[in-house]
């Protein structure tokens, strides 16, 4: 026999950084003792993307970016 566990998800497309923060915590809830290598592995994704899109971006952009943090 074969369970599958499958979570629907709803989010709000307007509160992009709130959603995702929610689905994070959502699967590290799942998956206790795992914290640590599921956030090392979405660090290292994000850091990756993060890496392209800055490379995309003129340096102009980037400077108005970091003003505002």
């Amino acid at each position: 026999m074969k369970v599958n566990n499958v979570w629907q998800l709803e989010a709000d497309p307007t509160q992009p950084v709130a959603e995702v923060g929610n689905l994070i915590v959502a699967y590290l809830r799942a998956h206790p003792g795992n914290e640590v290598k599921i956030l090392t592995a979405i660090r290292s994704d994000v850091d990756d993307a993060l890496e392209q899109f800055k490379k995309k971006q003129s340096p102009q952009e980037e400077t108005e970016i970091e003003a505002k943090e």
